[in-house]
């Protein structure tokens, strides 16, 4: 698809599922016009456009929202440092340490950068938030997220 200035509703749903991987359809986007929660819009001339930039910033912001369960940042973190259960009689121990970062089970990206950092402080953040996307795709999270 060739960037232009602003998208059509049409254009920015393929733009948002093809592009950046978030599937989404003309009828969410109005949703989220009506809820006022979806990606920055404009009105011309009685239709309605997007900016590309606007919704590759809509979709990072998504990302970086996103809580993930205990068991994702388990597996993470054990994909980066499996020398952590050498550490640990159990890994049951090490969930229990991990949850003790989380809300109601799930941990943002920030409580699971925290929870690294004092568990394991030697692990190279970038690996580690590789680690925390691949074991859980980004599209299966953000689908999962558009149906709660």
């Amino acid at each position: 698809m060739v960037r232009r200035k602003s998208l059509t509703t049409k254009e920015a749903a393929a733009y948002l599922t093809k592009e950046l991987g978030l599937k989404v359809s003309t009828n969410l986007l109005a949703q989220w016009r009506f809820r006022e929660d979806g990606p920055p819009w404009r009105r011309t001339r009685g239709r309605i456009y997007y900016d590309p930039k606007d919704l590759e910033l809509f979709v990072r912001q998504r990302r970086a929202d996103y809580c993930w369960p205990v068991g994702v940042v388990l597996r993470a973190l054990l994909q980066v440092a499996p020398e952590l259960l050498a550490d640990y009689v159990s890994i049951d121990n090490l969930r229990a340490d991990i949850a003790a970062f989380s809300r109601k089970g799930k941990l943002t990206w920030q409580a699971a950068l925290t929870a690294m950092r004092s568990i394991c402080p030697w692990i190279n953040e970038i690996a580690f938030h590789d680690a925390l996307l691949s074991a859980e795709p980004m599209r299966e999270i953000l689908d999962a997220s558009e149906t709660s």
